[in-house]
């Protein structure tokens, strides 16, 4: 009797075993991917594993929803390190190190540094608060002007520089001469258009 029903049986273990494959192989996936460093690739890969009954799918909506706060803190925490919170130009100690970086790679560069004229009056006659959108409304104009390659820095107060790799100071004065014509000719949010001044230097 029991040889007549092994083909049965042979046929239910193979049920059970595919079962526990299935039911188990997305928690594998989701405790081998929990268990490395969070990315945008590792949290693609976890949206990608198939939640195919209820505890997969409350693991996998968990985990994404953790990484997803975990990212957003990471890229919030970089952003304030390397960005200058009033402009959200590059800050000077990012400055320092993509200057190292071309300095040691032997990389070609020009470099401007850029000054707005008589700032403090603007401070003294319309306050802070207008002195302050004074350098917002500059560094928007310096993303403006400077090519995508090229590092747009607040290196402090109303002082900027504007790295451009692999340009010399001939194409560097000709993007800063058009900045500082677009700046003396359009109106500032102080009432008038500020004028600025500035050099240039090149590597080597």
């Amino acid at each position: 009797l029991w040889l007549g029903a092994l083909p049965l049986l042979i046929v239910l273990l193979l049920l059970v075993i595919w079962l526990a494959i299935k039911v188990t192989s997305p928690l594998h996936q989701l405790a081998k991917l929990s268990a490395v460093s969070a990315d945008e690739q590792m949290l693609g890969d976890i949206k990608e594993i198939p939640g195919s009954y209820y505890e997969t799918k409350k693991l996998k909506k968990t985990l994404i929803e953790i990484f997803t706060v975990y990212l957003n803190e990471v890229s919030f925490f970089k952003t304030q390190s390397t960005r200058d919170p009033l402009t959200g130009l590059v800050n000077r100690r990012t400055m320092d190190d993509v200057l190292t970086r071309l300095t040691k790679e032997n990389i070609p560069y020009a470099l401007a540094i850029v000054d707005l004229d008589h700032f403090k009056r603007v401070n003294d006659e319309h306050g802070h608060a207008i002195g302050d959108e004074v350098l917002t409304y500059f560094a928007e104009k310096m993303k403006t002007h400077a090519p995508l390659e090229a590092y747009c820095c607040r290196y402090g107060g109303e002082e900027f520089v504007i790295i451009f790799p692999h340009l010399d100071a001939t194409l560097a004065y000709e993007f800063v001469e058009q900045l500082r014509q677009d700046m003396a000719q359009t109106m500032s949010p102080c009432g008038r258009p500020i004028t600025t001044s500035g050099g240039i230097a090149s590597f080597p």
